[in-house]
């Protein structure tokens, strides 16, 4: 007859089953602690507001004033190359229109930046080779409309670019390098580090 022997490692398992059984009964047997008070709400921090409010951090420090913050002088010559380049675009389209359409009545005042659309749109009219033209003097006066409001539409960004108030760009840190001694158990020497 064979005797089976038990498996060293099933007995520590079967061993740990069961402390881990009596510990979950004897917590089912003790009484059901008492729930903890809910903690206080944290007292909400003022709202700023546009006017020079003043912001609180943390509870109990000072609050410091809000900053308006500008756009970086860079900005500037973004509009302004912006705004020139929507006038210049629109009055280029209205000396194409001027040099092409030589026949249609005060379609030469487009030749004049920026008030010339508005001045073609109030003497606008069928050519004489077509004096039935229809809808057509209208879909020109649409045309001369968005020509005149691109021109002054650029001319506003670019007016905006060079007024606006900037701030100067923040000045990053100087680079530096320092050596430092290194040591652990397994290794001595010096090393570099610093800030880029």
């Amino acid at each position: 007859m064979s005797r089976s022997r038990p498996l060293p490692g099933l007995t520590g398992v079967l061993a740990l089953a069961g402390v881990l059984v009596a510990g979950s009964a004897r917590a089912q047997d003790a009484d059901p602690a008492e729930p903890e008070p809910p903690a206080p709400a944290a007292e909400p921090k003022p709202a700023a507001s546009s006017g020079g409010a003043m912001l609180a951090t943390e509870q109990g420090e000072e609050a410091e004033p809000l900053r308006l913050r500008y756009p970086p002088t860079s900005v500037r010559w973004g509009l302004i190359g912006a705004g020139a380049g929507l006038t210049l675009g629109a009055y280029a389209a209205s000396l194409v229109a001027a040099y092409t359409a030589t026949d249609v009545p005060g379609i030469d005042k487009l030749k004049i930046p920026v008030i010339g659309p508005w001045w073609t749109l109030g003497v606008s009219a069928c050519p004489e080779s077509d004096p039935e033209c229809g809808a057509a003097v209208y879909l020109r006066g649409v045309g001369y409309v968005f020509d005149g409001l691109f021109q002054l539409a650029g001319l506003a960004i670019m007016a905006e670019g060079i007024f606006m108030t900037t701030e100067a760009e923040p000045t990053l840190p100087a680079p530096e390098v320092s050596v430092v001694p290194l040591a652990s158990p397994t290794l001595a020497g010096l090393g570099v580090v610093g800030v880029f």
